[in-house]
């Protein structure tokens, strides 16, 4: 997750396991930067990083955090479960629609506006030359200024 004015808060590693059209396992990694006040970070980090404390003025309580992640998370893939499809949830949390963005993938950096989630989860991306889906990658910078229709 990024700021937007770019600070990378939290970040999200999701590797599917896929057979023919269907997801059929997902192991997913969640890093969130809570206490680690941006002044103690490397210098070669803080530059682009912030925590959820820098951004709430006080400490962050990790248990009650905690809580409420794992809360929201079991209750999601209890309607994965039950074959309800993330992907309208996703579509709706997602604050980036809209948003001048750029992104790191392993072919290169691309910069344009994000839009919505497409089916297979991956972000659509209109560029100035292309309109692309990004399936891996990061969000490395959301620019601070609308982007325009």
């Amino acid at each position: 997750m990024v700021t937007p004015d770019g600070l990378k808060v939290a970040g999200l590693l999701t590797e599917t396991q896929v057979e023919g059209e269907r997801v059929v396992g997902a192991v997913m990694g969640i890093g969130i930067n809570v206490n680690w006040r941006r002044s103690a970070m490397p210098p070669d980090i803080a530059p682009g990083a912030t925590s959820l404390a820098d951004l709430a003025g006080a400490p962050v309580d990790r248990l009650d955090l905690l809580t409420n992640l794992l809360a929201a998370l079991d209750d999601e893939i209890r309607q994965v479960e039950a074959g309800v499809s993330p992907l309208e949830r996703f579509q709706a949390a997602s604050w980036l629609t809209g948003r001048a963005i750029e992104v790191e993938t392993p072919a290169g950096r691309l910069i344009g506006v994000a839009g919505e989630i497409a089916d297979n989860g991956g972000l659509i991306l209109d560029g100035p030359t292309l309109r692309t889906t990004v399936s891996v990658g990061e969000v490395i910078r959301v620019h601070p200024q609308a982007a325009s229709a």
